[in-house]
């Protein structure tokens, strides 16, 4: 459960997969929002305690899951909707042919801070990131030397024999890094050369995983040493594990807010989007990614490299959004047996 601040009411927690439930009956002085996210449940409890420190008139309802169980909700949800707004929800996701359509176009106070391609470059914008990531290589370099094998370099390695059962990767169906590493091979190869070297990849494959840093735990514990993921999930687990940014280019991803159509739109909901863009916020989500949507002069956390936007290779969003689902089916049909429970 996460941590609350002991001199404000609770709000609700509660993940798709399992609930965790810790909430009171709104006071009339309280506003209840709903809010959809696919933040890790660490980065929540420091981002909560920083809204609950500022902001003492709205309560917030917190729906987590993994970005793919966020997107099949807002779907199923979509002729009654339940949240109010979405916060920190890849881009690909919100931009999808069946979830864009929930969206109602807004600038929160602050948007013209956030840089391109950060956001909608729409009038008012759809959506408006917080952060970005990119894809990158989780490395346990001592547990290779013990195989006696070097430290890979470059996606196209992985597929090398050498590493047969080595490696582990999100899926892109319950992952946005795991659609990131299939959606950026699509753009940088074309389709079916993509999905020639996901065959000689998947060759070795251990594990297929539904979360986006547990590669790198696993490469931490040396049970697959080379994860696929994304950069913060790798600079979280040094120095054990080594971050490497694939030579061809890392794809990236943002993660993103949006206010959801509803027949009453809550200023409340307002309220908390402009503060998810705010100064406070954006200096929390630099304590744990190399990439915020606003410049804040800050220097990125230890372990990532100052020119990590320079590592980024291109990436059409909206392409990725409107290929999203027939990209994911694709991919569970060849290779989702290996997915882990």
């Amino acid at each position: 459960m996460l941590a609350m601040p002991r001199s404000r009411s609770p709000i609700r927690v509660m993940g798709l997969a399992a609930l965790a439930l810790a909430c009171t009956e709104a006071t009339p002085d309280r506003t209840t929002v709903v809010v959809y996210t696919a933040l890790e449940k660490a980065q929540l409890d420091a981002y909560l305690q920083r809204f609950y420190g500022e902001i003492s008139d709205i309560q917030l309802e917190i729906v987590r899951d993994t970005p793919g169980a966020i997107a099949d909700r807002l779907i199923a949800e979509k002729d009654a909707p339940h949240a109010d707004v979405v916060w920190g929800v890849a881009a690909t996701s919100l931009l999808s042919p069946e979830i864009r359509p929930q969206l109602v176009a807004y600038s929160p106070s602050g948007v013209d801070r956030v840089r391109a391609p950060y956001r909608d470059p729409a009038t008012p914008p759809t959506w408006v990131g917080i952060d970005a990531y990119a894809s990158a290589l989780c490395v346990n370099v001592p547990q290779l030397d013990h195989f006696g094998l070097p430290a890979p370099k470059s996606l196209g390695e992985l597929a090398d024999p050498k590493y047969r059962g080595l490696i582990a990767m999100p899926s892109p169906k319950t992952s946005s890094a795991g659609y990131l590493t299939l959606s950026s091979l699509v753009q940088r190869l074309g389709e079916e050369l993509a999905f020639q070297y996901l065959a000689a990849l998947d060759r070795n494959i251990a594990v297929y995983t539904r979360s986006g840093e547990r590669p790198c735990l696993l490469a931490k514990e040396g049970t697959s040493p080379i994860g696929i993921a994304f950069d913060a999930a790798a600079v979280a687990q040094e120095p054990v594990v080594t971050l490497i940014l694939p030579s061809e280019g890392s794809g990236w991803e943002v993660d993103a807010n949006a206010l959801i159509r509803k027949p009453a739109i809550l200023p409340a909901a307002k309220q908390f989007l402009g503060w998810a863009i705010g100064d406070h916020a954006m200096a929390d989500y630099g304590q744990r990614f190399g990439i915020v949507s606003v410049a804040t002069g800050a220097a990125p956390p230890r372990g990532f490299p100052g020119d990590l936007e320079a590592h980024l290779g291109g990436n059409d969003l909206e392409k990725a959004a409107l290929d999203r689902s027939r990209l994911i089916d694709r991919w569970q049909t060849a290779f989702g047996a290996k997915t882990e429970p």
